[in-house]
């Protein structure tokens, strides 16, 4: 059975947090993507699990510890910043349903 991890409700959230490169690299702390995924790695043990274009410019990083405790979720754009947007507790993995199966 082929699985696939998604993140409920990602899209509106893109679509909100992700609205011209400049905003959300003014609200969010932001630093070189690789320097961001290393504190992620290191700091908290997360690791990367999802990730989406958001835009042609955007791409869109799940980070999450291996027990589900925390998750972070990171905008890179194309000049190579990556914003962190958002970040939690208590993440939980859903599989998508195997083609004509309903959930």
């Amino acid at each position: 059975m082929r699985r696939f991890f998604i993140l409920a409700g990602l899209a509106p959230l893109a679509m909100a947090a992700f609205h011209g490169s400049a905003i959300a690299q003014q609200s969010a702390p932001c630093s070189p993507a690789e320097v961001l995924k290393d504190r992620l790695t290191s700091t908290y043990q997360e690791h990367p699990i999802w990730r989406g274009m958001a835009s042609e410019t955007q791409m869109v990083t799940v980070f999450a510890h291996r027990d589900g405790g925390s998750f972070s979720i990171v905008v890179t754009h194309a000049n190579g910043l990556a914003c962190l947007v958002s970040a939690g507790t208590g993440w939980e993995a859903f599989t998508l349903p195997e083609e004509g199966e309903v959930h």
